[in-house]
């Protein structure tokens, strides 16, 4: 949110960040999709709530049903960061409202939590290839990608003059993702 404040006041040209659907709809605003990245479930390598998904299926990244985890610690991001924006969005599609829960602004901090058993946390897919949890950590599907995700965008003010410079850079990203 702050970054979006920055540019709407030319403080700043643009910004990469990840949103949620629903702030792609301020006209002021142009977004250049760069990816989507769906959010996992992330526990301690054989949770024992978890165990019995896990059992069930073959898949990658079993689905859970959050329900049974309602009176788990939740380890969350804070509250004006778009984590958590998904996050209570998974929490109401899922009909939940944790008992316990862990409020951090790091997502690298609440995986590594949920990692040694301190709780469970919701973690973008996309995050994996930068961070080793060395197979300590179990992943699962939490629902519908179309609620469960965010996007990684550019964005930058509409109508507006962009250096040069800016949009080189704007063209290395899309061209890196």
């Amino acid at each position: 949110m702050e970054l979006i404040e920055m540019l709407k006041l030319g403080k700043i040209d643009f910004a990469v960040l990840h949103i949620d659907k629903a702030h792609k709809e301020d006209a002021s605003l142009n977004f250049k999709y760069i990816r989507s990245s769906r959010f996992l479930l992330a526990t301690s390598k054989n949770h024992p709530i978890c165990i019995e998904f896990k059992a069930e299926t073959h898949l990658k990244y079993p689905a859970i049903d959050l329900k049974a985890l309602e009176n788990e610690r939740f380890i969350l991001t804070d509250h004006d960061q778009m984590s958590r924006t998904i996050a209570r969005r998974i929490f109401k599609v899922a009909g939940i409202t944790p008992a316990k829960t862990l409020i951090t602004r790091n997502i690298l901090t609440a995986s590594k939590l949920a990692e040694s058993g301190f709780g469970v946390t919701f973690f973008p897919e996309m995050y994996l290839k930068l961070i080793n949890f060395e197979n300590n950590i179990d992943l699962y599907t939490v629902g519908d990608d179309a609620f469960t995700s965010w996007d990684l965008v550019v964005a930058t003010l509409n109508n507006d003059y962009q250096p040069k410079a800016a949009s080189a850079f704007i063209k290395l990203i899309e061209d890196f993702a």
